[in-house]
């Protein structure tokens, strides 16, 4: 195979990388790519993750998140940025961590699920803008790893957040 057939496999490759990664190309969208992504993950939370059980979501989120490293750090690396803006699939992934602990672990929710989702979209968005305590420090790990582990993080602190607000000020 010659060096031009090879140069053009690849940048199919990476295309494909790029449209998976900012969501369809979504993520060249307006001055706020990450807010697309995230309000684009709490708006498929309800139909795709919300219905899943303990056994079933788990060991599927884990596989989406190990899948989204190799894109992301794969898109990335085309379009020669370290955190490329535009890659908004760890936003989109993230609104699911923020939402499905917190709901399985409080059970029926003491508020509409769209004042649920508003809650948990807002705390992630202010969390994964600013990076306080250690969420920051994760961006610094290689490739996609980096990408992915900060909105992995301010997931986990809205999670943690969102369920200890609605335990305390709605039971």
């Amino acid at each position: 195979m010659n060096r031009l057939a090879r140069a053009g496999r690849r940048s199919r490759r990476s295309l494909l990388f790029i449209f998976l990664a900012t969501c369809g190309f979504l993520g060249f969208l307006g001055p706020a790519p990450g807010t697309v992504g995230a309000f684009l993950g709490a708006l498929a939370y309800p139909i795709v993750f919300r219905p899943l059980s303990f056994w079933f979501f788990w060991p599927t989120y884990g596989i989406l998140c190990l899948f989204a490293v190799r894109i992301c750090g794969r898109a990335a690396d085309a379009l020669q940025q370290t955190d490329p803006p535009a890659v908004i699939l760890d936003e989109f992934l993230a609104m699911a961590l923020c939402y499905w602990p917190t709901e399985h672990f409080i059970g029926t929710l003491p508020i509409p699920i769209w004042a649920f989702l508003l809650l948990g979209f807002g705390l992630f968005r202010i969390l994964d803008i600013y990076k306080p305590l250690f969420i920051g420090t994760l961006q610094n790990l290689p490739g996609g790893w980096g990408i992915m582990a900060d909105d992995l993080a301010a997931a986990f602190v809205t999670a943690a957040l969102s369920g200890a607000t609605l335990f305390f000020f709605c039971h």
